[in-house]
């Protein structure tokens, strides 16, 4: 477990402190027999205080707005042996009435539920592991408690043309000067290649190579699988000139060398940025911008209007599926194949939709 958790850098919150480390330590053991994005998606859930990929601690105020399971436990001096019905009552509570200690927003039913899912899982893996008896979890009714899983939850909202490109030209001048250039080309890869936060977050300077004469951008995707992003122009214009900045220049890295470790988007502290950074960003860029119901952009917000640009402009669904990683071409679709999906990636189309936009946006504002 030496790679998940640094168990002499492990917060002590409570009186009992070894015994609260020793239950940070089984939710490691849970984590790291999670898929990596699962791990990740289950460790931001959880409130897990310490990177699942690079055992940094990081800061988990933000997360689910601040009362995740592990954050609540620890603000309230409950240890996760010792959780009961009431227990889990009190904190389905905050969950609901927590606000987010930057933007103000309650979290969504959906988020709710899927806190209250993952908590319940880990539990289930505690009693098949032997270090508890009992769920605490499915002593309560969760509808009642408002954490049930929502048999239809509200669409993603997609954003037209128009406000992706204020959101991008909002980026490029984000008034932020210190990190201007990592959200220009932030947005860029977001909103231009409709990536996942988790493939976003994720990814590293290693993972920018050419395919065939194509520039692309490697991710994983669920399930452990690896899809490229070929990589449009203005894209790599913005992504050059962040990296640029951060001294690692515009060069193709090779794997497994020592960019593999190195975030493609960091925080100050050259750490990885989390889904609530990129999320908090989004949302003040597009009170910036100008967009209307700014709290309500997300970042698959970026993905489902991607989606839906590219299909009002005519392009196939079969390619947009390829392309967005919602098909992954099979291991027997072998080189030739996959470099022609590349050079015929809807990525160009994509770009020039946007960089269209914000053409006719730069013309109104200079006339």
């Amino acid at each position: 477990m030496s790679d998940l958790v640094a168990v002499d850098q492990l917060p002590v919150p409570d009186p009992d402190g070894d015994r609260w480390t020793a239950g940070l330590v089984l939710v490691g053991q849970w984590l790291a027999e999670c898929k990596d994005n699962t791990r990740t998606t289950y460790a931001d859930a959880i409130g897990y205080p310490f990177h699942p990929k690079t055992a940094e601690f990081r800061d988990t105020s933000t997360l689910r707005n601040g009362v995740s399971w592990l954050s609540w436990c620890a603000a309230t001096g409950t240890h996760l042996l010792d959780a009961d019905r009431s227990t889990v009552v009190a904190w389905t509570e905050d969950l609901r009435e927590a606000p987010h200690p930057i933007t103000g927003e309650l979290l969504s039913h959906s988020t709710r539920a899927h806190a209250f899912t993952v908590t319940s899982s880990l539990y289930r893996w505690l009693i098949e592991e032997g270090h508890t008896e009992r769920n605490p979890l499915v002593l309560v009714n969760r509808k009642k408690l408002g954490v049930d899983q929502p048999k239809n939850d509200s669409p993603t909202r997609s954003l037209s043309l128009a406000e992706v490109a204020q959101l991008q030209y909002a980026a490029d001048h984000d008034p932020v000067d210190q990190v201007r250039l990592r959200t220009s080309a932030l947005v860029a890869l977001l909103y231009r290649l409709g990536m996942r936060i988790s493939e976003l977050i994720n990814a590293t300077t290693a993972d920018i190579e050419r395919t065939g004469g194509v520039r692309v951008l490697w991710v994983t995707l669920k399930g452990g699988r690896r899809h490229a992003y070929k990589l449009p122009t203005e894209v790599c214009v913005r992504l050059d000139r962040y990296l640029a900045s951060r001294g690692l220049g515009a060069t193709v890295a090779v794997r497994g060398q020592h960019g593999g470790t190195v975030p493609l988007f960091a925080t100050a502290s050259g750490g990885r940025m989390d889904r609530g950074d990129v999320a908090a960003l989004l949302q003040r860029l597009a009170d910036f911008a100008g967009v209307e119901e700014p709290r309500t952009v997300s970042p698959h917000t970026a993905r489902h209007s991607l989606i839906t640009a590219l299909r009002q402009a005519g392009v196939p669904d079969d390619a947009i599926r390829r392309f967005v990683g919602h098909v992954y071409a099979s291991t027997t679709d072998r080189y030739g194949k996959h470099v022609l999906a590349l050079v015929n990636s809807p990525s160009d189309i994509a770009d020039e939709l946007f960089e269209q936009e914000m053409s006719s946006q730069a013309t109104k504002r200079n006339r």
